[in-house]
């Protein structure tokens, strides 16, 4: 793949806000397809998750409080909105099976997908200061970035 098909590929999510995906949680999905947010006692835009392909996964009280619970696999859209713990959201969510989340990864839709998501997510946070504030949180998705575009210029 070409640089500037990739630029393509980002300037799309930049302009509709969604791309297909595979993510994590830990439970099911809301039947209302919105995770709530009990600190801002709001709904969020999606469902919460704690993982979206093979990019780094949230740490927080949430998903600490969640741990009990059995993960659960699921393909859709992920927004250009982050939930109240920073987590990704997903919308239009179907369950999957664990395989399926695995080969969605490795193919080369995951791999643009996750190379799209991890340049917005560290755009994102230099914004907002969080490559300044949290450094290693930074550093982890500026190196999934690096990692993905590598893969995806190679081939």
């Amino acid at each position: 793949m070409q640089q500037s098909e990739i630029n393509t590929i980002v300037d799309n999510f930049y302009e509709t806000g969604k791309i297909i995906a595979v993510g994590v949680r830990y439970g099911d999905a809301p039947e209302c397809g919105k995770s709530f947010n009990t600190a801002s006692n709001q709904y969020e835009a999606g469902i919460s998750l704690l993982q979206v392909n093979d990019l780094p996964g949230v740490l927080s009280f949430a998903v600490a409080a969640a741990k009990s619970r059995k993960l659960r696999y699921y393909i859709g859209t992920i927004i250009n909105a982050t939930g109240g713990d920073n987590e990704l959201l997903m919308v239009d969510a179907t369950p999957i099976t664990k395989t399926t989340y695995n080969k969605f990864t490795k193919s080369a839709e995951g791999k643009k997908s996750s190379l799209v998501l991890s340049f917005w997510r560290t755009d994102k946070m230099a914004q907002i200061g969080v490559n300044h504030n949290h450094p290693q949180i930074y550093q982890k998705w500026e190196d999934a970035y690096q990692q993905k575009l590598t893969e995806v210029l190679n081939g």
